[in-house]
């Protein structure tokens, strides 16, 4: 199958779209290799050799060799004007989809040179290069999400020693081992080769303040606010904005900012390549709130 690319609703190798225009991009460098290192290395003053500090990568550039193909030198003309606009809006990044052959890998991006056409002999065609720049070096896969968890539960039912004389093990069908209460527990994998970060979600009726702790590692973080029913808060643990997100933000119903009510023992959440994170959902409180956790497995 041919790879597909989407960037700013631009679909590349997809046919030829609405205005008769036929996108595709021929070859790409940066994409399938890693960004480049950042090394640390100062020579020895009296001695041979360096002293290294820590590697690591930086911004992912990419380039996209591409052409296009029109019906018309009208339509040719209109696609000239769609690459010109390709990515402008000056406060945002925009997420270059690649839909690869085990799946769709998404970087967001920003344009880091001039798109510069090429017009071919005839006037139907052109080429051209599109040089983008991705502030995070990752490539994130789809969201995989937990489910809404609420507070562990006490089971119904159960053993009764004591009424009626004690434990009963044949009237009305013997011994009741009771039902299946909630666990409060929430689990999520990151399948991917790099470092991810999740995003969490702690929706109301939350009286006192709601936790998650790391089952394995004993770090809690904590929102130390209380949320009415009809209200939820969204923590962004990315150290890179998420979809708007700012980094490790906290915001009351997606748009306020809430930072100050958050309390973090140890590192903010991450997710280690092919390890699976287990949390418990923690409160003072014994309401129905509830807490989502959502994570984009990450690649180099």
């Amino acid at each position: 199958m041919d790879v597909q690319w989407e960037l700013d609703g631009l679909r590349f190798n997809n046919g030829i779209d609405s205005d008769g225009v036929e996108w595709v991009v021929e070859s790409e460098i940066g994409w399938s290799g890693t960004s480049a290192p950042r090394s640390s290395r100062t020579p020895k003053p009296g001695g041979h050799g360096s002293y290294r500090g820590p590697v690591y990568r930086g911004e992912r550039i990419v380039e996209l060799t591409c052409w296009a193909a029109a019906d018309t030198w009208e339509a040719r003309r209109r696609a000239e004007h769609r690459l010109a606009a390709l990515c402008s809006e000056p406060g945002r990044l925009y997420p270059l989809l690649c839909t690869e052959e085990i799946g769709d890998l998404t970087a967001d991006v920003e344009l880091d040179d001039v798109i510069d056409p090429v017009i071919s002999r005839g006037g139907y065609s052109l080429r051209f290069a599109i040089q983008i720049a991705a502030p995070d070096p990752r490539k994130h896969g789809a969201w995989l999400a937990s489910g809404q968890i609420g507070l562990p539960t006490q089971p119904p039912g159960g053993l009764d020693a004591t009424t009626a004389g004690g434990l009963d093990a044949t009237t009305v069908g013997g011994l009741d081992a009771g039902g299946v209460g909630l666990t409060g527990i929430v689990s999520i994998a990151n399948t991917g080769t790099a470092p991810a970060a999740p995003r969490i979600t702690f929706y109301g009726p939350f009286t006192a303040a709601p936790e998650l702790a790391n089952v394995d590692t004993g770090e809690i973080i904590r929102y130390t606010g209380t949320l009415a029913a009809s209200e939820y808060v969204v923590i962004n643990c990315d150290e890179y904005t998420v979809e708007g997100l700012p980094p490790r933000s906290v915001l009351l119903g997606g748009t306020l900012d809430r930072g100050g009510l958050l309390s973090i023992i140890g590192d903010w959440p991450i997710v280690q390549p092919g390890q699976t994170a287990t949390w418990a959902l923690r409160s003072d409180d014994t309401t129905a709130g509830h807490v989502e956790v959502e994570l984009r497995p990450a690649f180099w």
